[in-house]
């Protein structure tokens, strides 16, 4: 089975069959590495992993006129891509293997693990610059086991161990100066500042993300519930009857997926505190905001097809 999409009028007119989110790349995938970023920044892209079941994944790019781009370029399985926020690169696996290549797929580099360990988690987490980016590392010997947070520098092409042992999933800040990461068993979410300073518990649960203006954390509770909490401490706020997917551009709201009936998979906003629900669209499934903040792509469920729409819901 083929994936076959056209973007038009903001939706896909046909389905991609296996049902896979894309992923929205940021800036001018031609833009230099030390231009940053701004919030009107689009490059027209889309970027996900085909899962067709009689041949290997394969990594691609679409644009909005519907012009199909293979990005990888291998006889391999890959997946797990991640575009840079800047648009100009994407990070994806393939067979096991870490690489990064520009956002139309050339010059990929195979990236080497830290200090020649196994990686532990595929999950690649890119600094707001571009130029470094953070993953899960796993640690095997002996004498010690477990997982910890490491930085690739690009530029350089060294690793950097920025964590002992027992803490995962890193996210960074929008500032690029500290990141956010879990407890190794998704009990606890912590700070980890880049300067040096020691590694600070925030609050009880699992880390989602932060918010664009880097002043508070959303984290899942053990309930499975939403909290925002502040990153300089306090008490989490609870968001309840909403699986919540991101934030808008100006930190002021929340977007996800309501999970109350009768209103269940109704894709909405809220403000962080819950209240006032503003609807987008009806029957949807996963989604995710551009990284302008403009648009939202959302699967819907009936038929599996991708619809990308504003946050107005037009």
């Amino acid at each position: 089975m083929r994936q076959s999409t056209l973007l038009r009028r903001g939706c896909v007119k046909r389905a991609l069959v296996a049902g896979v989110l894309v992923i929205c790349l940021g800036a001018s995938a031609g833009a230099p590495e030390a231009a940053t970023p701004k919030p009107d920044c689009f490059n027209g892209l889309l970027a996900f992993a085909s899962l067709a079941p009689d041949a290997y994944s394969e990594i691609y790019s679409i644009s909005f006129d519907g012009r199909r781009r293979d990005v990888s370029r291998t006889t391999g399985s890959d997946s797990f891509l991640q575009p840079s926020p800047d648009g100009s690169k994407v990070a994806y696996w393939t067979d096991g293997q870490l690489v990064v290549a520009n956002a139309d797929g050339s010059d990929p580099r195979q990236i080497p693990g830290a200090s020649g360990q196994s990686d532990a988690s595929p999950t690649i987490a890119w600094s707001p610059d571009s130029r470094r980016f953070a993953l899960t590392q796993a640690a095997v010997s002996r004498a010690v086991s477990g997982t910890y947070v490491a930085v690739f520098d690009l530029t350089t092409g060294h690793w950097t161990a920025f964590s002992g042992l027992g803490v995962e999933a890193p996210q960074w800040s929008p500032d690029g100066t500290a990141i956010a990461v879990d407890s190794a068993l998704r009990t606890e979410v912590s700070l980890l500042r880049l300067d040096g300073t020691r590694v600070t518990p925030i609050a009880p649960g699992t880390l989602t993300g932060w918010s664009p203006d880097g002043k508070h954390l959303l984290i899942v509770n053990s309930s499975g519930q939403a909290q925002v909490v502040s990153v300089a401490g306090g008490a989490p706020e609870t968001v309840a009857g909403l699986a919540v997917s991101g934030w808008t551009p100006d930190s002021s709201r929340l977007l996800g997926i309501s999970t109350n009936l009768p209103d269940a998979n109704t894709l909405e906003t809220v403000a962080i505190d819950g209240s006032d629900p503003r609807v987008i669209a009806q029957d949807a499934g996963q989604a995710r905001l551009s990284p302008d903040g403009r648009r939202v792509v959302f699967l819907r469920r009936t038929d599996q097809h991708v619809v990308v729409t504003d946050l107005d819901g037009n």
